[in-house]
C-alpha cells in the first residue's frame, strides 16, 4: 500500500481515486506539469438522466501550450458554474443524500476563484472531508518525471482514454444509482456521485488500491 498518493489537479476527482487516497497518508498535487486538453485537470463526470455527463471548465492559456498547471486560469465568459450545478442538482437532488451534502458543495459554484489549481485544491479537501480520509494534501514544489519510495502515481490516468483503460480492468464494487433502474450502473463517474447516493456510508465503498 503506498503511502504516498501523486495525482493531477483534477476538478472533482473521479471515485476511483478516492480508493487509492483512503490507503494513503499523504496526496501530492502536481501543479508544475503543463495542462493537457481533454484530461480530468478541469473536467468531470456525473450521471444524469441520459447517462454519463461531462462537466468541463472553460480555462485561459496564458503561457501559450506549454503552460504550468499553476498558471491555468479560469474563464468566466460563459457562465459554466450555473450550468455545472444546474446539471448536478438536477442528477442528484432526488438521491438520499443531496440535502446533506449541499451545503459543502454548493460554495463552489457562487464564488470565483481565479486559478483552476485553487479552486480545484478547495474541491479536493472538501471531499476527503465528507469521505471521512484523512491524507494530508500538499503541492508540488517542482514537476518529477518518476517518484519512487512507497508512492503510487496516478498522473498518467488524469487522460481520459487511459483513465477509461484503467477503470475498465479495476474491480470496484458497485451501488444504487440515482437513475441504476433505467440505466444499470454507471461507472467511471466523480466521487461526488457516490457521496450523494451514500453519504456516511462512503467508508464502506472506498478501498485501498
Amino acid at each position: 500500500m503506498a503511502e504516498t498518493v501523486v495525482t493531477s489537479c483534477c476538478y472533482f476527482p473521479p471515485l476511483i481515486f478516492f480508493s487509492e487516497f483512503a490507503g494513503a497518508k499523504n496526496i501530492l498535487v502536481d501543479v508544475h506539469e503543463y495542462f493537457v486538453k481533454q484530461t480530468l485537470r478541469n473536467r468531470t463526470y456525473i450521471c444524469s438522466a441520459n447517462g454519463k455527463l461531462p462537466l468541463i471548465i472553460p480555462v485561459k492559456h496564458t503561457g501559450g501550450k506549454l503552460t504550468a498547471v499553476k498558471d491555468i486560469v479560469i474563464s468566466y465568459d460563459i457562465d459554466w458554474q450555473k450550468n455545472h450545478w444546474r446539471s448536478i442538482t438536477s442528477a442528484y437532488r432526488n438521491s438520499a443524500w443531496f440535502e446533506f451534502m449541499e451545503d459543502d458543495i454548493a460554495p463552489f459554484f457562487f464564488t470565483k476563484e481565479r486559478f483552476l489549481c485553487d479552486l480545484n485544491e478547495k474541491i479536493l479537501l472538501t471531499l476527503l472531508r465528507l469521505c471521512n480520509l484523512n491524507a494530508v494534501v500538499t503541492r508540488s514544489q517542482k514537476y518529477m518525471e518518476t517518484y519512487t519510495g512507497q508512492t503510487e502515481d496516478l498522473r498518467h490516468l488524469s487522460d481520459i482514454k487511459r483513465f477509461n483503460e484503467y477503470y475498465s480492468i479495476k474491480n470496484f464494487s458497485v451501488y444504487t444509482q440515482v437513475f441504476s433502474q433505467k440505466l444499470g450502473f454507471i461507472g467511471g463517474l466523480s466521487v461526488l456521485d457516490l457521496l450523494f447516493n451514500e453519504g456516511k456510508h462512503v467508508s464502506e465503498y472506498l478501498r485501498p488500491g
